[in-house]
């Protein structure tokens, strides 16, 4: 019975590790399909990247893209930019 019950315990573990990195990685191919680039081949490759090398391939966007397109591509601040540019009387 203690074997069966370590078992179980060991296997809800795992599961909750192994649901924890798939988490991290739908996160990551959403935040890739989701971020604007001047380039949309970046978009392309990054997809392909993190599709192609799962858990590699999120860690490699992490540490090499995520950072780079930090706040780009964000369609209300590029309107709120525009806006502050074209509204009369502000330094």
């Amino acid at each position: 019975m203690d074997v069966i019950k370590v078992a179980f315990e060991y296997q809800g573990g795992v599961l909750i590790l192994i649901l924890a990195v798939q988490l991290v990685w739908l996160w990551s191919v959403v935040s890739v399909a989701r971020t604007k680039t001047e380039d949309p081949y970046d978009r392309i490759v990054w997809l392909l990247v993190v599709l192609t090398l799962n858990i590699v391939g999120t860690i490699l966007y992490l540490f090499f893209g995520a950072d780079d397109r930090e706040g780009e591509g964000n369609a209300s601040s590029e309107e709120e930019l525009k806006r502050r540019m074209n509204a009369p009387g502000e330094p």
